[in-house]
């Protein structure tokens, strides 16, 4: 990254194990000061996943703000249809796509979140959530991200 002029990393956190982990990988690797989150909720979002990001940021010390997807998201709804997954993909898009401008705008460098049980089963959407330009779970079963989880934190 240093050779190259970036100034750190952007992640997407979700209150979730798998952005949980890069984020702590990432602070351990590059310090917390190069390490900035986004929360990126929706009318979806749980108070939960909210609340588990913020004490993630707290605890880790890295800076963490809000980019809400709903007004991206209302503007690509396309047609009068059933909700199906169309809709799922655009929201996993427009995070996406805000995660983006974040990287481009302050040079940083985006991580994807995905594990490979995620990326092996297509439940990564994409353009979606496995964009980023490194993704550290990507070999990674779900399992084994418990596990380093586990080990990390004893």
């Amino acid at each position: 990254m240093k050779k190259n002029g970036i100034k750190g990393v952007v992640l997407g956190i979700s209150g979730g194990i798998d952005s949980a982990l890069c984020a702590m990988l990432a602070v351990d690797a590059l310090g917390a000061e190069a390490v900035k989150g986004v929360r990126l909720p929706s009318r979806f979002t749980s108070d939960v996943s909210l609340v588990g990001a913020q004490r993630l940021a707290e605890q880790l010390v890295f800076d963490l703000i809000d980019l809400p997807i709903e007004p991206l998201f209302e503007a690509s709804l396309y047609g009068d249809r059933a909700w199906d997954v169309t809709e799922e993909n655009l929201q996993a898009r427009a995070r996406a796509v805000l995660l983006m401008a974040v990287a481009n705008k302050e040079n940083r460098l985006l991580i994807c979140t995905s594990n490979k049980a995620e990326a092996a089963m297509g439940y990564g959407t994409l353009y979606g959530d496995i964009t980023g330009g490194y993704a550290p779970l990507i070999d990674l079963f779900k399992g084994d991200v418990v596990a380093l989880c586990r080990a990390r934190n004893a």
